[in-house]
């Protein structure tokens, strides 16, 4: 892994695998999309659910699992554009050793 600044940042490609970063916290697991002029596009890549265009049918999709307990369906394609950070945001940015650590440890899992 490593961390980068913003500017970095907006050089890497679609499809890099990266957390906000404030010193000695990581963020959510994302995946970097085009980059735009003044933002990007990014990925959660944990606990989206997925519920269509309705933000009420998300939150009713949820309100059921906790009442019940049902599973439901996550969205791991949703992109959003991302302007949610200061010029001096940081990145930590997964490696493909990282990226293969992290594929291995979720393989145990199955």
């Amino acid at each position: 892994m490593k961390i980068v600044n913003l500017i970095e940042f907006r050089k890497l490609p679609a499809g890099t695998v990266y957390c906000k970063y404030k010193p000695c916290y990581f963020g959510e697991l994302e995946m970097k999309g085009d980059t735009l002029e003044v933002d990007f596009y990014a990925a959660s890549l944990i606990a989206n659910v997925k519920w269509g265009h309705d933000s009420s049918g998300m939150i009713d999709i949820l309100d059921n699992a906790v009442k019940t307990g049902d599973s439901f369906e996550l969205e791991v394609d949703a992109i959003c554009r991302d302007g949610y950070f200061e010029d001096d945001q940081l990145f930590g940015i997964y490696e493909t050793n990282d990226i293969k650590q992290l594929i291995g440890k979720l393989e145990e899992a199955l």
